[in-house]
């Protein structure tokens, strides 16, 4: 190893690929998926008092995000070039020993924690909104515990970079999707009742608001991704999967009159 370099004072190689964009745009969109994970945190703020909303929420969103991105990528990058090695669990465990296996044993358990509750929540949703089946919360667990155990023996290792850059597409289109109907349809252009209903009875099973927002951006944003415009259209992915919620969001909105964000009990005026 050749010891921790002067890390501060580095600049970019100069054979890096500039096809892809700028240093600075490469890094960017590299990290935007970093704000998607503000919006997965708040699925916690559940557990919030209602005392403590406002804090709960700053915490939960700006403060998170941005702890999230400077620490683990500033402290990560550090690492790996002082041990000239990207595995974490390879420069986790040179650098702090068994505290390092200990480190890379907890932090996976937490994710994998994560993810399993994640999509017990989501599938639970799903079936129940839209097909009538109702299963407990430990069958949704079993059974994803299950599929991921099969997923893994299938070797999705080796293939993470390509399954990253897709579930980046798919999830900051999903933000985007959720932010736009929050900040435009409700405060901007005040397209839908500034409410937020949770009951079941309240819901439409299928909003086409949010699903064509949410298949548009993924319909343009998953072939630049694969390379269909080159480097540099596989760097902006994400941006442009952004940008079409944000059009295409508000403006469903508006052509539905703002009736699937309403309750079925509530009288919207049509366009």
């Amino acid at each position: 190893m050749g010891g921790a370099p002067g890390f501060w004072s580095l600049s970019h190689s100069p054979d890096i690929n500039l096809a892809a964009g700028s240093p600075v745009l490469q890094v960017m969109v590299a990290m935007f998926g970093v704000a998607a994970i503000g919006a997965t945190a708040s699925d916690f703020g559940r557990f919030i008092p209602a005392r403590h909303a406002v804090i709960g929420g700053i915490l939960l969103g700006p403060v998170f995000t941005l702890v999230t991105f400077l620490i683990p990528l500033l402290f990560g990058a550090w690492l790996s070039m002082t041990f000239e090695e990207f595995d974490p669990a390879v420069y986790f465990t040179h650098a702090f020993g068994i505290f390092g296996l200990l480190l890379v044993v907890i932090t996976q358990a937490r994710i994998n924690v994560n993810n399993v509750y994640a999509t017990a929540v989501s599938l639970a949703t799903v079936a129940n909104r839209l097909f009538d089946v109702r299963m407990s919360r430990v069958s949704w667990v079993v059974m994803t515990c299950v599929v991921c155990v099969l997923v893994l023996m299938a070797d999705l290792y080796s293939k993470a970079t390509l399954v990253l850059s897709i579930w980046g597409i798919v999830l900051i289109s999903w933000v985007g999707t959720v932010f736009s109907d929050i900040v435009l349809n409700r405060y901007v252009f005040k397209l839908v009742p500034n409410t937020f209903l949770y009951g079941k009875e309240q819901l439409r099973a299928w909003n086409p608001v949010g699903i064509t927002s949410l298949v548009l951006a993924l319909t343009l944003a998953l072939p630049l991704s694969f390379g269909l415009a080159g480097p540099l259209g596989a760097s902006v992915a994400p941006l442009v999967a952004f940008a079409v919620t944000m059009v295409v969001t508000p403006l469903m909105a508006y052509l539905t009159g703002g009736r699937y964000s309403a309750s079925a009990s509530e009288s919207v005026n049509p366009i």
